[in-house]
Parts: structure tokens; sequence; C-alpha cells
């Protein structure tokens, strides 16, 4: 079971995996750690062709099978992704979950599957789950946990610049410290600030009016 980190480590040095388990609470930083792994795996001209997604909470092991058994098409690998496949949290799923215990212990050279599922609150924890305490002999379990404070700073600061928005460092850390850190709402936010101070330079002022204090956030 390993972190964020110790995965940006692995992909620098172009190892990767046949299988991959994400988990945690931020859906969206869950998606930004999955991407760099589809951006080396898939030829960008042939990402219609080699990347397939599959939503967790509807698919059956069936269709996880045939996806992943299909060869690519103009390339060595390609990519099926399961997401929100709660069939992997500890007490749901347990036909398509035993199903799938077996089929990845042998997965296809060809193939690089990722799934991940979502944590119900803030207790929940990689370890308290049987199935990725099992599933962690045979594909890499990576645990999306908050990002330390640079890593937090530079990934906010990108969103802003995603927007093609520039915003100065004071008021950058002042948003990220002010805002709960969780990206699926900080991108929200972000879209709020750009859209109020269109045409304009974001301030202190502006972010005050807009994002709630933290104590606020339950």
């Amino acid at each position: 079971m390993i972190n964020i980190d110790v995965l940006e480590g692995e992909l620098k040095k172009n190892n990767i995996e046949n299988g991959y388990i994400f988990c945690g609470l931020d859906e969206e930083l869950i998606k930004s750690s999955i991407d760099p792994i589809i951006k080396k795996v898939v030829d960008k001209d042939f990402l219609d062709l080699n990347f397939i997604k599959l939503d967790g909470l509807t698919t059956t092991f069936d269709e996880i099978e045939n996806a992943c058994e299909t060869l690519p098409f103009f390339g060595e690998k390609k990519v099926v992704l399961v997401y929100r496949a709660n069939f992997l949290k500890d007490k749901d799923g347990a036909k398509t979950y035993t199903e799938l215990l077996k089929y990845i212990k042998d997965l296809p050279k060809h193939t690089v599957l990722i799934m991940y599922y979502l944590f119900n609150d803030k207790r929940d924890t990689p370890k308290k789950n049987k199935k990725l305490s099992t599933l962690d002999k045979y594909v890499k379990v990576v645990h999306c946990d908050k990002l330390k404070k640079d890593k937090y700073y530079k990934k906010v600061e990108d969103l802003f610049k995603e927007k093609g928005r520039s915003i100065g460092k004071i008021q950058l850390r002042y948003f990220a410290d002010k805002v709960q850190n969780n990206f699926d709402i900080i991108k929200r936010e972000v879209d709020k600030l750009d859209c109020y101070a269109i045409g304009r330079e974001i301030t202190k002022e502006d972010i005050d009016k807009l994002i709630q204090n933290k104590s606020e956030d339950d």
C-alpha cells in the first residue's frame, strides 16, 4: 500500500503496474492522481480506442473482464478505469469482488486496470478494509490522503492557471488555508472566485465574501 508521493516517484521512473486501486475521501484528488498513469500508458491520439471507463455502481464482473481482455488498437497497452467501484468496500458487492479477486491474480499484460472508490467519512482508512489488504498482494493500492503543504498550494495554484487566472502568492495561500481541503470543493470555489472577480485581480476581500470559514463546513 502506497501514498501519492510514492506513486509519483514510481511514475517518474516509468514503473507502471498492471493494476491499481485508489481510495480516499477526495474524488478530484484521486482523478488527478490517475491521469498521469493514463497519459503514460495510452497515446493521446488513440485515447478513444484504448481507454475504457466503467461505472462501478452498475458494471458487472463480466463487463470488466471483457474490457480487460480486448486487445488494444494501434498500441501496446490499454487502460480500463472502473470508477466509484463500491464493490471494493468491505461489506458491499461480495460476488463481484470474489470473481475479480480470482481474475486480478493474472491480468492480461496489455491492460492496466485502475479502480477507485470513495471513503464514507474521515474515519475510513485502507487498513480497515480487509478486501484491500488481500488485493494489495496482486495490485498496487494507493491511498489518496491530503497533500503536504507545498504540493497542496501548487495544486490549488494549478486550478487557477487552468482558468487562465493569475492570483497573488499571499491571496493564493489565504484562499488555500481558508477553503476546505477537498479538491471537489476547491474546484467549485475557484470557479466562483473567477466569475466574481472577472476582469480584475482577486483580493482577500473577495475570498472573505465567497468562502466560508472552515468551522462552518459541517
